[in-house]
């Protein structure tokens, strides 16, 4: 038996609702995976998409530029 405690629940509803192989939320054509993209949100499900490989390269790029962005004006 697997001990859930400890676990944010707020990861644990996205690995209920959402597997692998289920549409990608961006294109909303091909299967996607669960995917933690490059953010940092308080709530941890917000740092999680699922999305197929296409459309997590463009969400990746995408938060690429922003972090790049947001570290040139802080400094």
């Amino acid at each position: 038996m697997i001990s859930l405690l400890g676990m944010n629940p707020d990861f644990m509803t996205i690995v209920v609702l959402l597997k692998d192989g289920d549409t990608c939320h961006s294109c909303n054509a091909k299967p996607g995976k669960i995917r933690r993209q490059n953010t940092q949100y308080h709530e941890d499900s917000s740092n999680w998409v699922l999305a197929c490989d296409e459309c997590f390269e463009k969400i990746q790029e995408h938060w690429s530029y922003m972090w790049t962005e947001y570290y040139r004006v802080c400094m």
